[in-house]
């Protein structure tokens, strides 16, 4: 087979190793708590501290891209074949190979030539033009060569197309292989055409055995390639369910592998494929489970492919990258033992370590740090090329031991830390959260902010005010936010970490939403007035400040105070500004409110209005208008909002909505006349109880006051006196 198969059967390799049984990683606790919780304050950079971390893939990644030993991002191009293998260069490396009669031979009548996917993976233009180069170079120029040229050339044309096509095709190639002369020189050549056909087209079995017949073979390609081929048909049965022979178990079929593998590096040890058979070591061992070993191997690997001395092609690395790295935990399962480590590369080394601070590698945290120190340490004679990481390392290592002054105290700049600066400067505002010094972490966060843009540093701020309890100044940060993440006198315009955190802005809004959350949580609520009566402020940031308390008067039944403060808030400066800046899902909760100042009117004038008590009821139903301690968040926990007995119990002093839909009918019920208001109030209270219809912000906990017979009443109650209105009442629930 011909040298292109190096780079695409390394990515068979990939594809395959995928779909073997590996260690999962754990990359994705962040994302998971981001989406829970919705702030998701990730960085842009490396930030080992934060609660919402990316995953140790990412980390990994990051600090490569710091000494640029890796570059760009994985997408679906990467594998694609290069420019070498276009159809252009192709045809234009075929006619120069064959006769003056072949000149005027035409592309396939197929413009677009699918061959990209599964086992015809390694079938296409850069592969068929090393098997021409091959044969000419050991055959030289003739009328034979051209027809085994001609063949193979036919063969492209087999894969991933209709049976039709395929027979036809193969049937052209072999028009031609069977017309050439018996001869020693030109039957190797087209026993090995014959055996690709079976092999391509999934005839393993009959595949073998033709390319055994191929081994003892004169042409060192010939023989190269075809112990080759005895490796990667084992495998093919490994990722095939060990192939149609079901009786052959999976540790049979890896031994075969082996045995493969080991023949083939034993007769070719610098053969065209040993690259790449060396690298279904670390599928052997990740398919016997075998941690250790495919550890070590993994480690090794990476040092090869990021030796600083000698560094592997680029596609090589990110190869190795998205294999080792980006779907197994290897790289990080380091042995317990120093002398059983081995030198590995030392930003392997810092990757694990970050690994180590998060929850999710709590084996590798109960590593001692002295064990971490002499793992990095046998890496010194790479490390100096890295200028920053022994310091950072060290900054990691206090980190780790609860030293957080250590951190403050360090010096931390461009000089010693070179590449890894920023990152040691947002461990250095890390430390200072975890020390409990909020007001100068938030003036840290600030500053790191107006220097190098990213979607989290305002939102830690944020939190730090939150735990100070300053929420004005939470609420005014707003301006800041807005100019980080647009440009503007920051000077952030264009800058691509500006771009991606206005974007995750857009989406996820984390400013707002700790806004929203840390509101819900204040006990007085001065703090919300001040915020929510100051006309200067963005009218977003007021809403979300008034709606608090204006949940709160509703629900406690404070008529009064819901009036005046809806006063304080719709002022004149909110009604000039406020649809500027809300968005679309606020806006019409603004309106909501706004709506229900005629039903709180109402039920000023007279607490019993039975239609007034249905529409404020179904207004924080349909809304989900309830106590937001009640269902305290992960950040709401973490920052020590939400610690009292609200965590567990519905308060007490708040109404549910099915408790005042219930005064409701209570009311209607005894009125002698039927009126239509009922109807409307029965089928809410019905579908109340019905799952994935907002009962859970309906009921919030009371269904046992609320037993089946109670709401099989409400059911016969609807179609007994409103008939008409319960043909859309067809259930109970």
């Amino acid at each position: 087979m011909p040298r292109r198969l190096l780079l695409t059967v390394r990515t068979l390799f990939i594809f395959g190793l995928l779909a073997m049984t590996m260690p999962g990683f754990a990359g994705s606790r962040g994302q998971s708590l981001s989406d829970r919780d919705g702030i998701g304050y990730r960085s842009s950079y490396i930030d080992p501290l934060n609660p919402y971390y990316v995953g140790t893939n990412s980390v990994l990644f990051d600090l490569l891209k710091r000494y640029e030993l890796i570059s760009g991002s994985f997408d679906s191009n990467f594998f694609r074949p290069d420019e070498s293998n276009n159809v252009t260069a192709y045809f234009g490396g075929l006619k120069a190979l064959l006769s003056p009669d072949f000149s005027e031979l035409q592309h396939f009548d197929r413009r677009s030539y699918d061959y990209g996917y599964g086992i015809c993976q390694t079938n296409n233009y850069g592969a068929a033009r090393s098997f021409m180069l091959a044969v000419v170079r050991d055959l030289g120029r003739a009328e034979d060569v051209d027809q085994l040229l001609l063949a193979r050339h036919r063969l492209l044309d087999i894969c991933n197309v209709s049976s039709l096509v395929q027979d036809e095709q193969i049937n052209l190639a072999f028009s031609y292989l069977n017309n050439l002369p018996d001869t020693h020189r030109l039957v190797p050549w087209a026993r090995y055409l014959k055996s690709a056909v079976s092999f391509y087209t999934e005839r393993i079995d009959e595949a073998e055995g033709k390319f055994a017949e191929l081994a003892g073979s004169t042409s060192h390609w010939l023989h190269d390639t075809a112990d080759y081929m005895a490796v990667r048909i084992a495998k093919y049965r490994i990722d095939r369910g060990r192939g149609l022979n079901r009786s052959v178990s999976k540790k049979t079929a890896l031994a075969a592998l082996e045995r493969a593998m080991v023949h083939y590096l034993n007769i070719h040890p610098q053969g065209r494929y040993a690259d790449t058979v060396l690298a279904l070591e670390r599928f052997l061992y990740s398919g016997r489970y075998d941690q250790n070993s495919l550890a070590a191997a993994s480690h090794r690997a990476f040092n090869r492919a990021f030796n600083p001395a000698d560094l592997a092609p680029m596609d090589r690395r990110k190869e190795l990258f998205q294999e080792v790295v980006t779907r197994s935990r290897a790289i990080f399962d380091l042995p317990r033992t120093s002398d059983t480590t081995g030198q590995m590369h030392p930003i392997a080394v810092v990757g694990a370590l970050i690994a180590a601070l998060s929850d999710d590698r709590a084996d590798l945290n109960s590593d001692p740090n002295d064990i971490w120190r002499r793992r990095f340490d046998r890496a010194s004679a790479d490390r100096d090329r890295y200028p920053g990481l022994a310091e950072y390392f060290n900054l990691l290592v206090l980190s780790r031991d609860g030293k957080f002054e250590g951190i403050i105290n360090s010096a931390i700049g461009v000089d010693n830390f070179g590449p890894m600066h920023i990152d040691a400067l947002i461990l250095r505002a890390h430390a200072l959260m975890k020390a409990g010094r909020y007001r100068e972490a938030a003036a840290f966060w600030l500053e790191v902010s107006s220097r190098y843009p990213q979607k989290n540093a305002l939102t830690e701020a944020a939190t730090a005010y939150v735990r100070l309890g300053r929420f004005s100044e939470f609420a005014r940060l707003e301006k800041l936010w807005m100019v980080a993440l647009t440009g503007g006198e920051g000077g952030h315009e264009g800058n691509e970490r500006g771009k991606s955190a206005n974007y995750f802005h857009r989406r996820h809004q984390p400013y707002q939403n700790l806004l929203r959350r840390g509101f819900d949580a204040i006990k007085d609520d001065r703090e919300n007035r001040n915020i929510f009566a100051d006309p200067s402020l963005d009218p977003a940031i007021r809403f979300l400040a008034a709606e608090p308390i204006l949940r709160a008067h509703l629900h406690k039944g404070e008529y009064d105070g819901f009036i005046h403060a809806v006063g304080q808030l719709f002022d004149e400066a909110f009604q000039l500004n406020w649809r500027k800046s809300i968005n679309g899902g606020e806006v019409e909760l603004v309106n909501q409110y706004r709506d229900l100042i005629t039903v709180v009117n109402a039920l000023r004038r007279n607490g019993d209005d039975p239609k007034a008590l249905t529409d404020l009821a179904y207004f924080l139903h349909n809304n989900y208008r309830f106590p937001r301690c009640y269902s305290p968040t992960m950040w709401e926990q973490e920052v020590g909002l939400c610690q009292d007995e609200l965590r567990y119990e519905y308060p007490a002093d708040r109404v549910r909505p099915i408790e005042l839909y219930s005064k409701a009918l209570k009311i209607y019920t005894a009125a002698p006349i039927r009126e239509p208001g009922e109807a409307r109030l029965l089928a809410i209270m019905i579908k109340c109880f019905k799952v994935g219809q907002k009962g859970d912000s309906c009921v919030r906990g009371a269904d046992k006051d609320y037993p089946k017979f109670q709401r099989r009443k409400f059911f016969r109650r609807l179609h007994k006196y409103f008939p008409e209105e319960a043909r859309l009442t067809l259930h109970w629930y």
